[in-house]
């Protein structure tokens, strides 16, 4: 598939997210230790999990450490990747977006050209 038009279709979906009011930008996603049960309070603190069949999230970060990748791992309601990486479906499947600042200029970067 050629490359504008991936460009192109995630544009569009993020474009799609932010129409329906499920795109959240964060200034950054931080654990202090590498602990599940707070990255899941960081969840409910921002309203977005409400527990057991709860929406389906996509976080993007702009770098991932390895204390952070094992406290998300284990979070069946969210599925995270690197900015740089994403693509569009990965975004419509995914009912709401959390995207920190960082990612978001890569991203922009990315998506113009």
């Amino acid at each position: 598939m050629p490359r504008k038009i991936k460009s192109l279709a995630l544009k569009s979906s993020l474009n799609a997210k932010v129409k329906e009011n499920n795109f959240i930008v964060l200034d950054t996603f931080k654990t202090e230790t590498c602990k599940t049960k707070e990255a899941a309070k960081i969840f409910s603190n921002l309203k977005v999990n409400s527990g057991k069949g709860s929406a389906r999230i996509l976080l993007l970060l702009d770098k991932i450490d390895g204390n952070l990748k094992l406290s998300l791992d284990n979070l069946d309601f969210l599925s995270f990747n690197l900015a740089k990486d994403t693509h569009a479906y990965e975004v419509l499947a995914a009912q709401k977006l959390l995207i920190t600042k960082d990612a978001l200029s890569i991203l922009t970067k990315r998506i113009k050209g």
